[in-house]
């Protein structure tokens, strides 16, 4: 695990964030379109003999492209989970627990340095600095 991994801790929140309300929408177009039927004649015939020629009348709603976006929407958030899982794991591993704390406040909370700082009792710079000797350039 590396610091731009962990970096993209916001940018998988927000896309979470974002993948949510789209598939409220998604699920909320599947509600209206229920009763809201196409309707086609079609043409074929009877399967025994005599064999006449009969119009059937074909009714339903099609939404598989719709539940198509829906699967392949939670196939995505179910991915972006694992990250955040994996992530928080492995900060959960860390042996040393002060730093487990700058992690978690720093990266799962979103907290700024300086918040990060004020949460343990250490000033801004002290945070950067021990994230900086953490994450080796």
């Amino acid at each position: 695990m590396d610091r731009e991994r962990f970096e993209q801790w916001e940018a998988i929140e927000k896309a979470l964030e974002i993948n949510a309300k789209e598939q409220t929408k998604i699920k909320k177009k599947i509600k209206e379109l229920t009763g809201k039927t196409h309707r086609e004649v079609v043409e074929g015939s009877m399967p025994e003999f005599p064999y006449l020629k009969k119009k059937f009348i074909v009714e339903g709603v099609d939404i598989s492209a719709i539940n198509d976006r829906l699967e392949r929407l939670r196939i995505k958030e179910q991915e972006m989970e694992g990250i955040k899982l994996d992530m928080e794991q492995w900060i959960d591993q860390e042996p040393d627990i002060e730093m487990q704390n700058i992690l978690t406040l720093a990266y799962r909370d979103g907290m700024t340095h300086q918040q990060v700082g004020n949460e343990l009792g250490y000033d801004r710079s002290t945070i950067s600095q021990k994230i900086r000797r953490y994450w080796p350039t």
